[in-house]
């Protein structure tokens, strides 16, 4: 039979536990599931979009084909549903707003960012572009351990998550692989757009600075070198003129 002073630590310690996990919010709140459900059929029906086939030479593989992605038809179907995905947009930033999501607001932030840049990589207009960039930088902005939810993976895994993790170095953190990934949205949003493009540079630098050696640092550096040779190209011609 166990004495008081046993029992006594024993509840002591389990009121302590409980207390401990009733800092946690593990209930997904209802208006963030709603938007995190709308994205994921969204980013699903823009997957379903036909691929362009080509045909290519194989020897391996007689008739076989490469798909091409068809922005032009993908950037219709989001002109058609554009309010669709403003207001998914608008339901993620009010739930953001309430102050209610405890933590998962890491998550609402991190959906409300990809949602806007998949938006704005297929939608041209500045406001469309500065919404994605403020979006991405507000993430980027999160403190260093911040983490996507399970739940929140799950419900992203095939149109999402399961891409992430070919691009993603297992030698850092998750939010330093999606600080990356942001960076490099925001550089190629910018270089699109033909302004800021000194600051693109900057963005892509902050990869190289995050995973030099990671799929996300090769593309950034390539795509860095690019711009710079760009720039110079653009300089020299000036002087001459």
């Amino acid at each position: 039979m166990l004495s008081k002073g046993v029992l006594y630590s024993l509840v002591s310690a389990l009121l302590a536990c409980v207390v401990f996990l009733g800092c946690f919010n593990t209930q997904v709140p209802e208006e963030y599931s709603q938007g995190v459900a709308r994205l994921r059929n969204e980013l699903e029906k823009l997957e379903k979009i036909p691929l362009d086939k080509t045909a290519v030479e194989s020897k391996t593989s007689p008739g076989a084909y490469a798909g091409i992605i068809d922005y032009k038809k993908r950037s219709q179907y989001l002109e058609k549903n554009r309010w669709t995905w403003l207001e998914i947009a608008k339901s993620l930033d009010d739930s953001i707003a309430s102050g209610k999501l405890d933590n998962w607001r890491d998550d609402a932030l991190f959906c409300k960012a990809y949602l806007l840049l998949t938006f704005a990589s297929l939608d041209t207009s500045s406001d469309s572009t500065d919404a994605a960039i403020s979006s991405l930088t507000d993430f980027i902005s999160l403190k260093g351990d911040s983490e996507i939810e399970p739940w929140t993976r799950r419900q992203l895994k095939t149109v999402l998550w399961d891409r992430m993790d070919l691009w993603f170095s297992e030698s850092i953190s998750e939010k330093m692989n999606l600080d990356a990934f942001f960076h490099i949205g925001i550089a190629n949003l910018l270089v699109r757009r033909g302004t800021q493009l000194r600051r693109a540079v900057v963005e892509y630098q902050k990869v190289l600075e995050i995973d030099p050696k990671g799929v996300l640092g090769c593309q950034a550096r390539q795509q860095m070198e690019s711009l710079k040779r760009r720039l110079n190209a653009e300089v020299g011609g000036s002087d001459h003129n």
